[in-house]
């Protein structure tokens, strides 16, 4: 009994598919009514010629598996390439906020140093000195940006 349910099951679940393959082709032929007549005249060949038609057919399917792959490796490598991105501009915020305590630290030091009525002058000159290196680091990345977008240009081409 239980082998004739899963015979019967078997049987039900090809012809299922069967019905589907004709579906599909009953949608193809519809679409483009050619393709029958084409069909029609590569059945008509010889065995030979038939054989070569299905090989080409299956190295045409098979160059789309293909191609979608490789565009499903370029979509995850474009996403590690962001996540990449994403962890350097976390770090390079975090590398500027310890900067930014460490240099709190130093003036609080230098505040409680202040030996003869020199820190104003200090203050000023430190404050330059940090004007000069906050516009040095906006110029290297600006041409940084600018190098990578033109590398990115250069790559999409």
């Amino acid at each position: 009994r239980l082998l004739r349910e899963a015979a019967r099951a078997c049987f039900e679940r090809l012809v299922a598919r069967h019905r589907a393959l004709q579906a599909a082709a009953d949608v193809i032929t519809s679409r483009q009514p050619h393709l029958l007549e084409l069909f029609e005249e590569l059945v008509g060949r010889s065995h030979e010629v038939r054989r070569e038609a299905l090989w080409q057919w299956r190295e045409r399917a098979f160059g789309r598996r293909v191609l979608l792959a490789r565009g499903d490796e370029l979509r995850s490598r474009l996403r590690r390439l962001r996540l990449g991105a994403r962890l350097s501009r976390w770090r390079a915020y975090r590398e500027r906020a310890l900067l930014k305590a460490r240099h709190e630290v130093q003036v609080q030091q230098f505040l409680l140093s202040d030996v003869g009525g020199a820190l104003p002058a200090a203050l000023r000159r430190w404050a330059e000195a940090a004007a000069d290196a906050r516009r040095l680091r906006v110029d290297t990345e600006v041409a940084g940006a600018s190098h990578r977008r033109q590398v990115l240009a250069a790559a999409t081409r």
